[in-house]
């Protein structure tokens, strides 16, 4: 968007855009803004929360279904293996129904000697967008440190498709923080090949 004092992310930008709308009479007037002007003004703020609400709201009803959804795969797809592995040793079991159930892995496209996953990484605000490839893995664990940090922290668990978003605050506000990420490719629960490159982002409102 034009100008660095609008924000990017939809939740900032909401609120911008209702202190706009509730404080505009007042400083417009003392600026000198004539009453056409002060509505040309809020019709253009009210055409942005027209659109802008809905999604925040979206997101906010997303985030809170997606809030144990980590810890819940990460306990139960354990049970799925188990149950996997002992029907493919069925003496019925036959290559065909592992290819219809999709319980064949993707393990032999991996060389773990060369096989790494690719990243890369967007400031969104206090938001960093994370995309990339994944080739050959089912899925990847990406992690976060903070420039000059020596130990990585988890952010994401076996993430099936990108985008990935890092939405940690940083330490202080007032400070842009570079932040770097990294990632590792998963099957079957468990990681496996070369690490990505590490990737930079700076974090800073």
């Amino acid at each position: 968007m034009a100008g660095d004092y609008i924000p990017r992310s939809y939740t900032n930008l909401q609120q911008w855009l209702q202190i706009q709308q509730t404080d505009l009479a007042e400083v417009g007037a003392t600026l000198g803004m004539t009453d056409t002007e002060q509505a040309a003004y809020l019709a253009s703020v009210q055409r942005l929360l027209d659109k802008v609400v809905p999604i925040v709201d979206l997101t906010h009803q997303l985030d809170q279904l997606k809030a144990d959804f980590d810890a819940i795969l990460a306990a139960e797809v354990p049970t799925l293996h188990l149950h996997v592995r002992r029907l493919k040793t069925h003496a019925g079991y036959t290559p065909s129904i592992g290819l219809r159930m999709h319980w064949v892995g993707e393990r032999h496209e991996i060389d773990p000697e060369a096989s790494q996953p690719v990243i890369i990484a967007t400031t969104l605000g206090l938001r960093v967008r994370i995309e990339g490839t994944k080739p050959g893995f089912e899925a990847v664990n990406v992690y976060m440190r903070r420039k000059g940090e020596v130990t990585w922290v988890q952010i994401a668990v076996r993430k099936r498709r990108y985008p990935i978003y890092d939405e940690i605050p940083p330490l202080n506000l007032d400070i842009p923080e570079i932040r770097e990420y990294l990632c590792r490719g998963v099957v079957d629960d468990e990681e496996i090949g070369l690490p990505s490159p590490v990737v930079e982002a700076v974090v800073a409102r």
